[in-house]
């Protein structure tokens, strides 16, 4: 039986980001108040960072007490790293929180109020802003339901599968760390947690596992953290065409794998994920290419098309390399590249439909 000193676990998994830890820190210390001290605990495993994390701990440690850390000898990957941290946790409840976001004004209360209602696994919404947050903040939503969700998965599986249809996002089903809280004994209950270790997706497989299982479930559409866009640690460069495609690849091979083993094959809940990850992956993919290439038009534009087609497994026989400036010349090229990449995509999904 799982034994909580407190009730929330805040779990933050990092690896050399000491400037960005500390700003998420602050906005964590700074909703911290007496009242919360026999509730709230924060948990951080580091990744072996090389810079002044080690420091930014310490400090923290100086504003509160319940602080547990970890700091791992070698860089162990991110999946074995979300695993620890969580391990290290002794709440009741485990607030994942990436470690280069920030927690919103009144955010802690807000989260804290939502487990009074006993759910097992929260998902919230989020505000967006650039890498070093002084555009202004955009609301935005994982889902199409026009309010906030709640059911229970096994009493109700059409309620949860009116949630899945109304997904929009990877958000939705949880690739995005800081917005999900769960009961720590579901996650412990899961066996062989570390079975999709190196997919970036160890925890979606937990948390898929746990409302395949039975759970209650709520969606809280309110945005509560406010998140860093462009700065991706699995896709250092958005605007690269090449590493755009192999972090696709990376939401398409995990997804579907742990859905197709959580969920089956053949049932309705893998197929609105296997919808859901086409339709955002594939589709998301081409409009960064057409932005990229239509609009930008520079001269380096045949050589990233030629490395966007060799990172996904195709070739580039018949086309020339230099650079090219037509607009006219260019728009073909993109649509060669946009068909061969529709039909590589269309393979990598068919092994996942059947």
């Amino acid at each position: 039986m799982t034994c909580s000193r407190f009730l929330l676990s805040i779990c933050i998994p990092t690896f050399n980001r000491d400037s960005l830890l500390r700003e998420t820190l602050k906005s964590l210390t700074s909703q911290l108040d007496p009242a919360l001290h026999g509730r709230v605990e924060i948990v951080i495993s580091d990744n072996s960072s090389t810079d002044d994390t080690a420091t930014v701990i310490q400090d923290l440690r100086n504003e509160w007490q319940n602080v547990t850390s970890f700091c791992w000898p070698e860089n162990m990957g991110p999946d074995l790293n979300y695993l620890k941290v969580i391990d290290l946790a002794q709440g009741e409840y485990c607030w994942f929180l990436g470690s280069d976001d920030v927690v919103c004004d009144g955010s802690l209360r807000r989260v804290l109020s939502e487990l009074e209602h006993k759910p097992d696994v929260l998902l919230f919404d989020r505000f967006e802003s650039d890498a070093t947050l002084t555009a202004a903040p955009v609301a935005g939503s994982w889902s199409d339901l026009p309010d906030s969700f709640s059911c229970d998965t096994a009493k109700e599986p059409d309620e949860f599968h009116l949630y899945l249809e109304k997904c929009k996002d990877l958000g939705g089903l949880f690739s995005f760390l800081s917005v999900i809280v769960f009961r720590r004994d579901r996650w412990e209950s899961i066996p062989s947690k570390d079975r999709f270790v190196g997919s970036a997706y160890v925890h979606v497989h937990a948390l898929f596992a746990i409302l395949a299982e039975g759970a209650r479930f709520r969606f809280l559409k309110e945005p509560l953290v406010l998140c860093r866009l462009g700065n991706d640690s699995f896709c250092p460069d958005s605007g690269d065409p090449a590493q755009r495609y192999r972090r696709v690849k990376l939401d398409i091979d995990g997804y579907l794998t742990i859905s197709r083993h959580v969920f089956g094959s053949d049932s309705p809940e893998h197929r609105m994920v296997l919808r859901l990850v086409h339709r955002i992956t594939t589709f998301g993919l081409v409009k960064q290419l057409m932005s990229r290439f239509l609009h930008q038009g520079n001269q380096g534009d045949c050589q990233r098309l030629k490395h966007l087609l060799a990172a996904s497994g195709m070739t580039w026989k018949s086309l020339s390399v230099q650079p090219v400036s037509c607009r006219y010349v260019r728009l073909s090229l993109l649509w060669l590249a946009v068909m061969r990449l529709f039909d590589n995509m269309r393979k990598v999904f068919a092994k996942y439909s059947s």
